[in-house]
């Protein structure tokens, strides 16, 4: 297990996990946390491999929460998330890029 892991928040860690076929992060394994965040509020992600982790962060909106994703092809990754409070429940899709924003922001 990555050290990385082991600092995400109780019950709001790792929530997409998802192996990239094809494109620009082929054999790659993408994981978002659910609501474990950076300093700016963003959602921790992580390229986990044998040459160790490459970090990378979702922007967080609006509170939502991430539940699952998909890879779309080539390389961009679709997050389905979630918001529940008191007055409503809600869910969206959210389309993060990845091959422009991983390959270049990965390290």
């Amino acid at each position: 297990m990555p050290p990385d892991f082991k600092t995400l928040k109780y019950n709001k860690s790792l929530d997409c996990l998802v192996a990239q076929r094809q494109g620009v992060l082929a054999g790659e394994l993408i994981a978002v946390t659910e609501r474990s965040l950076d300093n700016a509020g963003n959602l921790r992600s992580f390229l986990p491999g044998n040459d160790g982790v490459k970090r990378f962060s979702v922007k967080r909106t609006d509170d939502f929460d991430v539940t699952n994703c998909t890879v779309l092809p080539p390389s961009d990754l679709l997050l389905l998330e979630r918001l529940i409070t008191c007055a409503c429940v809600a869910s969206r899709c959210a389309f993060v890029a990845c091959r422009s924003q991983v390959s270049r922001k990965a390290r």
